[in-house]
């Protein structure tokens, strides 16, 4: 266990919010309230976007004592946050059974490694020793790789949360 700081700033995953609310989606909308997992309840009041209507900001006020649950419940990170290098491990072909395809190449799933450059990752785990295994709770298992320096940490995913084939 460990102790998490939150402030007046914290970082949530871009798909945790959406600029129209929808019946049953859970996440974040302007007006709407959530649960910051291990935290307080946020609603969104004012949505600040920059060039281009890409959002910047999200401006929430927060209620420490709810009357009510909420049906969402959001991941963070406060503004302490590490950046770190995130390697996202998938399937090297898109089908099950590789060796079905006249030319294997065409079968090469091009999402097999997707590197996230800029993630966040909380303070505490900014310099484990190498092999450290960690759950990035919603996405996967990940382990430190040996290219982590102690100013920039690199975690690769080893195991997704959920399994899209059909076995």
């Amino acid at each position: 266990s460990r102790e998490l700081e939150i402030g007046s700033v914290v970082f949530i995953d871009r798909s945790d919010f959406r600029a129209k609310d929808e019946k049953d989606y859970f996440g974040l909308a302007p007006g709407k309230t959530v649960t910051l997992k291990y935290a307080f309840q946020i609603t969104c009041t004012d949505v600040v976007t920059g060039a281009g209507g890409k959002i910047e900001e999200l401006r929430c006020t927060h209620n420490p004592q709810p009357a009510t649950k909420t049906k969402g419940v959001l991941h963070w990170v406060s503004e302490k946050a590490t950046r770190c290098e995130v390697r996202q491990y998938d399937r090297l072909f898109k089908s099950e059974r590789a060796g079905d395809c006249e030319d294997w190449m065409t079968d090469l799933n091009p999402l097999s490694e997707v590197v996230i450059p800029d993630a966040l990752v909380e303070p505490s785990i900014t310099n484990p020793p190498e092999g450290s295994r960690f759950q990035f709770e919603r996405v996967g298992f990940y382990v430190r790789d040996k290219d982590s320096t102690p100013t920039r940490p690199v975690f690769n995913r080893v195991v997704t949360m959920k399994d899209s084939y059909n076995l």
